[in-house]
């Protein structure tokens, strides 16, 4: 499945992804991001490192020329940058379009996983408090809790939404615990 899987987790976890970059923080736990792409619209995507953050976005945004002269950004990852600095965890607002993308601090330790104002992009994610995993696969996050010895239940509330609506409502999905992203996921520790 294409785009990024990213854990947060003092537990060792392997990402099968195209590409991962990983981050050690201060707190011990390892946030690793992996990316599976599709080539198509390549100057819309981004996933790199630098020394003081790690950048992805992967869909199409439509007013990326305009945002890039407006902000005085020369690429993608400085105007994500500049947004993240002057709109903190609402810089993902000026973007319009079909994406999903993350940004992580290293400086703060803080990382931001955003989507469009539509949440077209279905995004899976799980946290326990301790441990967090963001990915496009419910499989993956399934994946997750069975490394982490979590219990896997079936959500019933959403099986009876299914059978009743033809659609499971709001952030559930058919695992306990494993929601949908609507919106952002901010995290700090």
């Amino acid at each position: 499945m294409y785009g990024f899987t990213i854990t947060y987790t003092s537990n060792k976890i392997t990402l099968n992804d195209k590409e991962v970059i990983t981050h050690r923080c201060r707190n011990g736990k390892l946030f690793s991001c992996g990316y599976t792409y599709f080539d198509k619209f390549g100057n819309d995507k981004i996933f790199e490192e630098s020394d003081t953050f790690i950048i992805g976005l992967d869909g199409v945004v439509l007013n990326l020329r305009d945002l890039k002269k407006r902000y005085c950004a020369f690429d993608l990852s400085t105007l994500i940058i500049e947004l993240w600095m002057t709109e903190k965890e609402l810089f993902a607002k000026s973007f319009k379009g079909d994406f999903t993308g993350f940004l992580f601090d290293k400086r703060t330790e803080e990382f931001l996983f955003f989507g469009n104002q539509t949440a077209t992009n279905t995004v899976c994610y799980f946290s326990n408090g301790n441990d967090i995993v963001i990915s496009p696969n419910i499989g993956v996050a399934l994946e997750f809790c069975k490394a982490l010895q979590v219990n896997v239940q079936m959500n019933t509330n959403a099986v009876y939404a299914l059978f009743t609506y033809g659609a499971i409502l709001e952030n559930q999905t058919l695992v306990k615990n494993i929601y949908r992203h609507c919106t952002s996921i901010l995290g700090r520790d």
